[in-house]
């Protein structure tokens, strides 16, 4: 389906954010549209906490749209690259803009992290996100 697996010089070269987060919660957004410019309906979201970057901006959190969509009768369609993240775990995230919106596609080596060793490995430590305390 997605032809040659990029290589991990190569997915971080063509990323605009590398990072790793555990992912928080998912919604589904109104507004949505097809890669053919069709209206879509909703899509979801997935909304990332965010511990460490590679690339890109620090930020502490990231919402990433996913390419599944939902139609106003409540049917769901799911895009053959969309990455299907799961709410709780730890993922490894190459993201960039695809169709106009932060994505990370399911070719571009986006990982649970307990299946990234190799990538991890090759990337090395990167910057750890540093949360400020909140005091009263």
């Amino acid at each position: 389906m997605c032809g040659d697996t990029p290589t991990v010089g190569d997915a971080r070269n063509n990323a605009l954010m590398v990072f790793s987060g555990t992912l928080v919660d998912t919604e589904y957004r109104d507004g949505a549209f097809f890669a053919d410019g069709k209206p879509a309906g909703a899509e979801l979201v997935a909304h990332f906490e965010v511990d460490r970057w590679w690339k890109g901006s620090p930020l502490p959190e990231i919402f990433l749209f996913t390419e599944q969509y939902q139609a106003v009768d409540h049917s769901i369609s799911v895009s053959d690259c969309a990455f299907r993240f799961d709410v709780g775990k730890r993922y490894l995230v190459y993201a960039g803009f695809f169709f106009g919106r932060l994505r990370a596609i399911y070719c571009s080596r986006t990982a649970e992290i307990a299946k990234a060793a190799e990538d991890l490995k090759l990337l090395g430590n990167g910057s750890r996100l540093v949360r400020k305390r909140r005091t009263l």
